[in-house]
């Protein structure tokens, strides 16, 4: 009598994906195998979560260790773990908008209520918090702000220029 023995190598599980969510948006943890047809097992805070998919969304509100445990065949389990945490979306603030003489520059500086925020202004692509401007005519700025891949919702202000610059009495 012969005997075909199939020698299954060991599970290998890892989670894959983004562990930083921004407030209010979520974040894909994928589940990874070094063997096709592995099935999974997903807890959260150590309580089982029902769902064995390869994958799993996760809110802002469910910061926290994540588990995984593959399995296959009845073989030994092994299992990943990976925290999420959330980041707080940055708050912009701009200027009021300025009235000027055709031609004159205005300095204009914008905040973030976090730290070392990275600001995007258009039109013109620019970057940072202070910006020399010169009016050539009326011009809606728009910015916004980045932090740790959090995105502030977009801001405005207007550079108009004045017609009673040329005004003589």
């Amino acid at each position: 009598t012969t005997y075909q023995v199939v020698v299954i190598p060991e599970v290998i599980v890892n989670i894959t994906g983004n562990p930083t969510v921004c407030d209010g948006d979520s974040t894909t943890l994928y589940a990874n195998s070094n063997i096709p047809g592995t099935t999974y097992a997903w807890d959260y805070q150590w309580a089982p979560i029902s769902s064995a998919a390869d994958s799993l969304v996760v809110t802002s509100g469910g910061t926290g260790w994540y588990y995984l445990t593959g399995s296959y065949l009845g073989c030994v389990s092994k299992k990943d773990s990976i925290q999420v945490l959330a980041n707080a979306n940055p708050t912009i603030v701009v200027p009021g908008d300025f009235i000027v003489c055709p031609g004159q520059s205005v300095t204009a500086t914008v905040s973030s209520n976090i730290q070392g925020s990275n600001f995007v202004w258009m039109p013109g692509n620019l970057s940072g918090a202070t910006h020399t401007l010169t009016s050539a005519g009326s011009m809606t700025y728009y910015v916004y702000a980045e932090s740790a891949g959090c995105v502030s919702p977009v801001a405005s202000f207007m550079v108009n220029p004045s017609a009673a610059c040329f005004l003589e009495i």
